[in-house]
């Protein structure tokens, strides 16, 4: 085996500093699948800290020797610093070569709206290319279209078989979306112990978010026994990721459980997750100021209702109905029927019921 074989050997195994010694050693031989891979793990965090000018610097030196995956790859560089036509130039390029990462790049910017005019149809038709060749990240975009009706008609038996297509192939993003298609709430029968053992899958790639999916789920006790030790390990795991639903999870736990129970640390960490404008986080953040349970302890009515609207715009209907029963009953406000009824008929056409007010477990109610 050459040297990029052994790194491919070692980076298959997960042994990701042996795999970059190899690839290193064969990138600096000017092989171009090597220095492709060396970007690869500086661009996606791959036993390395993420560092975008590392990962430019090896795709760049890929893209010398028309690696198009590379091109491609340069392009979605470019889209996380939200410079979409350049990011279309590199994709472009990609695309001479057919690579599917590309094909996929197109259509996530038409899936954004980002250079051009915001099409699910056009998006749609161009991840189902780069699914022909293969490409897992399209695989899953596909799901996610079935999923939540993009463009196509909604079907969640549809996005069940290419999440699958994606997870059997080893994707930790299709075995994470799996699981949250399993965890239930889109329409899909719940199981949650399939759900917990995709999650797992997801998590031993270490992908973050699948960290705060079983955070959750051993909060829950659901597929699994319920265990707070493994829930907060899970939970603060996610959080150091910088993923908002493990900030949240640890929110939760340091709020509600008796034996770790410590506002300030509920606080803080609701704050971390609002920051990052999540709105579940802001909702309960909004909660700790309604009841009390922030720094100084006494309500603070202006600001939770700062943090509700908040959440509330983001479409939250927990939040939308929560600022109709304020309303309705003056709770911190003046009463305001006209204003309650308009937050609850927005929490209805957002799919909120009443019966699902305390199925919820990522929000702490104020009430």
């Amino acid at each position: 085996m050459n040297d990029y074989e052994l790194g491919m050997q070692f980076y298959k195994d997960r042994h990701f500093s042996k795999a970059l010694e190899y690839f290193e050693k064969a990138a600096n031989d000017g092989n171009p699948e090597a220095e492709y891979k060396l970007g690869w793990m500086y661009d996606h965090s791959e036993g390395l800290e993420k560092n975008n000018e590392k990962a430019m610097y090896w795709y760049k030196k890929a893209v010398e020797r028309n690696n198009y995956s590379a091109m491609a790859m340069i392009g979605y560089l470019y889209v996380e610093e939200k410079e979409y036509q350049k990011a279309n130039e590199w994709f472009e390029k990609g695309l001479e070569g057919n690579a599917p990462e590309a094909q996929s790049g197109i259509g996530y910017l038409y899936y954004i709206g980002g250079f051009f005019e915001q099409s699910y149809d056009i998006s749609f038709a161009w991840y189902e290319k780069a699914t022909k060749q293969g490409y897992l990240n399209a695989l899953v975009m596909i799901g996610n279209f079935y999923e939540n009706g993009w463009g196509v008609e909604k079907d969640t038996s549809k996005a069940y078989e290419w999440f699958l297509k994606a997870a059997v192939e080893g994707s930790p993003m299709g075995q994470n979306r799996l699981g949250l298609l399993l965890y239930g709430g889109t329409g899909y029968p719940a199981n949650y112990a399939q759900a917990y053992e995709w999650f797992l899958k997801a998590a031993e790639q270490e992908l973050p978010s699948a960290y705060a999916n079983l955070g959750m789920l051993y909060w829950e006790g659901k597929g699994v026994e319920k265990d707070l030790f493994e829930s907060y390990r899970w939970s603060k795991k996610a959080a150091e990721k910088g993923i908002k639903e493990g900030a949240n999870n640890l929110g939760m736990l340091y709020e509600l459980e008796g034996a770790t129970c410590d506002y300030f640390k509920a606080y803080k960490w609701y704050t971390i997750a609002a920051e990052q404008d999540y709105p579940v986080a802001q909702y309960n953040l909004g909660a700790m100021y309604f009841t009390g349970k922030h720094l100084d302890g006494q309500p603070d009515y202006n600001k939770a209702l700062y943090f509700f609207e908040k959440a509330a715009n983001h479409q939250f209907a927990t939040a939308q109905f929560t600022l109709g029963y304020i309303y309705q009953y003056g709770k911190g406000v003046g009463k305001d029927e006209a204003n309650a009824q308009e937050w609850y008929q927005k929490a209805e056409d957002n799919g909120f019921s009443e019966d699902d007010l305390f199925k919820d477990h990522t929000v702490i109610l104020p009430f």
